[in-house]
């Protein structure tokens, strides 16, 4: 098999998202320890997170592609067109909003019921290469590759805070 690069798990523990170095990614059964779904996406997918329930999953394609799928049926329930390779997804407190951040420095708070983004944030980065929320969803972090951590208050969207790190090598 490929090497994994990216896992989610959902809240309660019982499924897992595993995403293969080869564009494929794997619906696990935790408890019983077996694969219950896979699909195999041609593009490459950069990353993919469970949602709450475990039949959903939020999944970002490597050809700049955003997408909520069905995980019972492998089928897309909507897709939009990024304009740049969308690098990580966190969920936003609720479990029907993900924050994203891309190539082109960009944090975005996305609707994943309704395929909307709500608030885009523009920063000076070089490109994104993590992002995360807190758990009550009022902040996001951004890391870009250029080494700046940016904390982001989310009813604003404005970067109340910019630290310097070390950039990606």
């Amino acid at each position: 098999g490929s090497a994994i690069r990216h896992l989610s798990a959902d809240a309660s523990g019982r499924r897992a998202l595993s995403v293969s170095a080869d564009g494929g990614f794997q619906l696990w059964d935790v408890v019983e320890g077996k694969q219950i779904g896979g699909w195999q996406y041609a593009e490459g997918i950069s990353d993919a997170v469970i949602l709450s329930g475990g039949t959903r999953a939020v999944v970002a394609g490597k050809n700049c592609a955003l997408m909520v799928l069905d995980l019972e049926t492998g089928k897309c329930i909507w897709g939009v067109h990024n304009e740049s390779v969308v690098r990580r997804i966190a969920l936003a407190g609720s479990v029907e909003r993900a924050v994203t951040g891309d190539d082109a420095g960009l944090v975005r708070l996305w609707n994943l019921a309704k395929g909307q983004c709500i608030e885009q944030l523009r920063t000076p980065e070089l490109g994104i290469s993590h992002v995360a929320v807190t758990p009550d969803g009022k902040w996001y972090w951004s890391a870009g590759r250029d080494g700046a951590l940016r904390l982001w208050q989310a009813s604003t969207g404005v970067c109340m805070r910019t630290d310097q790190g070390g950039a990606e090598p």
